[in-house]
């Protein structure tokens, strides 16, 4: 389990949710180390950003000179942005990212898989995708990661993330497999109102 800048700002619902499920897998004979990450995750969200917003500019840069009118408002802000990144900028962040992918790489010395909030706070509404922020460090450095229901609290889906190493997806797969079958939850939609 993975304590530290995860479990520090996230609200009490999922924190209590992954523990209940952190007991079960406990119970079942998985055995559980809590670890402190190692990298400066701010730093990593930032690298994100520029990264992000240069690469997608750079993807729509052609069609972009010519339709920006047909892009939405919030993707005309972030190819704009991008548009106008630094290549030392983009540099910077290439750096920060292969520094925590590294950092992070060393928890995988002592686990084989983390386990951790999927967002800060509770289920999103449903106009939005959440608060990504949990999920950022694992996209960026190339550690393959799920969400794994674990089910329902006042409504509300509740869910575990797992993060594999890098390049050992089926790892990770199999590791899910093992806990969806302990757990034993499959979230089912709200019956129509």
């Amino acid at each position: 389990m993975l304590t530290g800048a995860f479990f520090g700002t996230t609200a009490a619902a999922p924190v209590a949710s992954i523990e209940r499920t952190i007991g079960q897998l406990k119970a079942a004979g998985a055995i559980i180390v809590e670890l402190p990450p190692t990298a400066d995750l701010s730093d990593v969200h930032a690298a994100h950003r520029v990264i992000t917003f240069a690469e997608c500019a750079q993807y729509h840069r052609a069609r972009y000179s010519e339709h920006r009118q047909r892009y939405g408002i919030r993707a005309r802000e972030l190819i704009d942005l991008g548009l106008t990144t630094f290549a030392h900028s983009y540099l910077d962040a290439q750096r920060v990212r292969r520094h925590a992918a590294a950092q992070l790489a060393r928890l995988f010395e002592n686990a084989d898989v983390l386990a951790m909030p999927v967002t800060p706070g509770p289920a999103p509404a449903r106009t939005t995708t959440g608060d990504s922020a949990f999920q950022i460090p694992w996209t960026l450095c190339g550690f393959p990661a799920l969400s794994l229901p674990t089910g329902l609290e006042h409504t509300l889906p509740q869910a575990i993330q797992l993060v594999g190493p890098p390049h050992r997806d089926g790892q990770l797969l199999a590791a899910s497999h093992w806990c969806e079958q302990v757990i034993g939850t499959r979230l089912r939609p709200p019956p129509p109102t």
